[in-house]
């Protein structure tokens, strides 16, 4: 490792080293007066252990140039930056490091003011700028979108804070990750008597409408901000760019091939719910492509019983991996995106979280259909179902699904779908409804109550109940 000619020599050894129980917390001195001459020191671990540049047990950092924000001088809302250099050759007690100023001086609490102080340490270079807003450059921008596990851990952002009283010479961090990670797995189904194999190898796979760059970066509160005139996706398999193939390809299974892609680390970020919402591609090597949308959410699962307990808007979040997995049929051929896994970046014992499967799952998504579907909001509709051309006919229609059991208010439904009609929106627009549609249970009970009494109904009864076509006396029994 080549060391910053500004920064000194390791001190001498301490009896803690962070990771060891009982030795983790930070150092205070007696208060003797020459306690704020001394030096300032850090040690810091990897609060989610993963492979990044810290490759040491327990995740403890033991190499690499840090930044450190803190406080200047009787300043405590202005803060500027130090230099922690992390030296395993070096250092006499690995993972510790001594502070040094931009000046080349060691950071002493004599040139800090206020207590307590809150510190901020990070791995963001300080190349792009000195203060603790980091503008980023279209050139040598570590943290666009690329592999995760590469030799430099190069876009793996880490950022930790520590609120200390003055006079404490050993700062000990915990660090977390401040990126996403993405991967794909992709099952190709054999069928029997299909037309052709379908293969992917030599397939491309993109998502679509994804920001891989940041703009800045605040070092004070660890957020990436986008650049939000670059939304052109990402590659996550690309046969002709090393690195970016096939990480495994399982066919144990004589049905069925799997593919797992790399993993890629790309900014945090929230996904458009308009008609620019990302697609995944999959583009084989004789130029035929599959896409499907991606789901709009994902449900978090009690880490205690791993029951699901509540949906969340599906998001690239940081620190944690989003794995999309997804399945191509052979015959006939077509792609289907099956429920998206989203997990720490560290097994966390049973915590998982899941994507939902386009659908509904409870009466007050039933009623939002009803809503998207008079105000014509296909886009909208797709949380609930998908269009279809049912065979022999050229016309499109819907298919909504229920993946639960679900009790329906029949006068909040009766008369509130009518097809090829038009109708009027709260706020005076006439819209048409033009697209007809069905119902699918998937093996659920849907009931509808009225006034107490209750009855359980197939897909034809519901669609003629919500048409006008069939009300509460023909349905009871």
């Amino acid at each position: 490792m080549i060391r910053h000619t500004r920064i000194l020599k390791m001190m001498a050894a301490m009896a803690c080293i962070l990771g060891m129980q009982g030795c983790t917390a930070d150092v205070e001195q007696d208060g003797a007066p020459d306690d704020l001459s001394k030096e300032l020191k850090v040690s810091a671990r990897i609060a989610s252990n993963v492979v990044t540049r810290s490759y040491q047990p327990e995740g403890r950092v033991e190499e690499g140039e840090y930044y450190l924000s803190y406080p200047q001088n009787n300043q405590n809302r202005s803060y500027t930056l130090a230099i922690v250099d992390f030296d395993r050759q070096a250092a006499e007690t690995p993972g510790l490091g001594i502070v040094n100023t931009l000046a080349g001086s060691e950071l002493k609490w004599s040139d800090i003011g206020g207590s307590p102080v809150t510190f901020y340490l990070d791995n963001v270079s300080n190349e792009y700028g000195t203060d603790t807003l980091v503008n980023f450059t279209d050139a040598n921008n570590r943290f666009v979108a690329g592999l995760f596990d590469t030799d430099e851990g190069s876009n793996d952002l880490l950022w930790g804070e520590k609120s200390v009283n003055s006079g404490t010479r050993s700062l000990s961090f915990d660090l977390h990750h401040y990126m996403s990670r993405v991967k794909v797995e992709v099952a190709v189904v054999k069928e029997e008597d299909a037309f052709e194999d379908i293969t992917l190898e030599g397939a491309t796979v993109r998502i679509t409408n994804l920001y891989p760059r940041p703009k800045s970066y605040s070092r004070i509160s660890g957020t990436l901000y986008l650049d939000e005139e670059d939304n052109s996706g990402i590659t996550i398999v690309d046969p002709d760019t090393p690195g970016y193939g096939w990480v495994e390809t399982n066919t144990d299974d004589p049905d069925r091939t799997v593919y797992y892609s790399p993993d890629i680390v790309l900014p945090p970020q929230a996904l458009a719910e308009d008609a620019s919402r990302s697609q995944l591609e999959i583009e084989l090597a004789d130029g035929k492509i599959y896409s499907g949308i991606l789901p709009h959410t994902m449900m978090i699962a009690n880490y205690i019983d791993n029951e699901l307990t509540y949906p969340v808007t599906l998001a690239f979040l940081k620190e944690y991996v989003l794995t999309i997995r997804t399945v191509i049929t052979e015959e006939p051929p077509e792609l289907a995106i099956m429920p998206v896994w989203v997990t720490k970046w560290v097994d966390k014992g049973e915590f998982t979280m899941e994507a939902h499967q386009s659908g509904i799952y409870n009466a007050p998504e039933f009623i939002k259909l009803i809503d998207y579907y008079n105000k014509f909001n296909e886009y909208q509709l797709q949380r609930y179902g998908y269009l279809f051309t049912p065979e022999g006919t050229t016309q499109e229609k819907w298919l909504f699904q229920f993946f639960s059991s679900v009790t329906l208010d029949y006068t909040s439904i009766y008369n509130k779908m009518r097809p090829g009609t038009t109708v009027m929106t709260e706020s005076g627009e006439v819209k048409g409804v033009t697209k007809n549609f069905e119902f699918d249970f998937t093996n659920y009970g849907i009931f509808i109550s009225n006034g107490g009494d209750e009855v359980q109904v197939n897909a034809n009864e519901l669609y003629r109940v919500v048409t006008g076509n069939l009300d509460w006396n023909g349905l009871t029994r």
